[in-house]
């Protein structure tokens, strides 16, 4: 989900908006991209905890989670093919255990590069 951070969260209204929503929804897992500088507000706003990269700060994603029904087993990065004008895009990645069910999952996010269908394509085979 990318919440636009630099833009979004410069209207409180519009924040707002979309943190009820998130709080509607209660996803047990969200990625997100563009939380710059914001993270532990956004944590707090919607209730959930998070990881995100370490990598590239002029691409960062996140991973928010609900440590209610989710154990945080690992997490990382890695680097994809392609690149843009805001510089090299990266994929993060977290295993989580399904605190009910006892269940492992991988989630992944990533934020794709602006570019053309083939550099897409090359990204995607990462």
């Amino acid at each position: 989900y990318n919440l636009f951070g630099w833009s979004a969260f410069r209207d409180a209204a519009r924040t707002e908006s979309m943190a009820a929503r998130v709080r509607q929804e209660t996803p047990d897992v969200l990625g997100t991209q563009e939380v710059e500088g914001r993270l532990r507000w956004w944590a707090e706003k919607v209730g959930m905890s998070y990881v995100s990269s370490r990598g590239q700060p002029t691409n960062p994603v996140e991973i928010f989670y609900r440590r209610e029904s989710l154990t945080l087993l690992e997490h990382g990065e890695f680097l994809l093919n392609e690149r843009d004008q805001w510089g090299q895009r990266m994929a993060m990645w977290a295993l989580f255990k399904h605190k009910a069910s006892g269940r492992l999952f991988y989630h992944y996010n990533t934020h794709w590069c602006v570019c053309d269908e083939n550099a897409l394509f090359k990204s995607a085979q990462t």
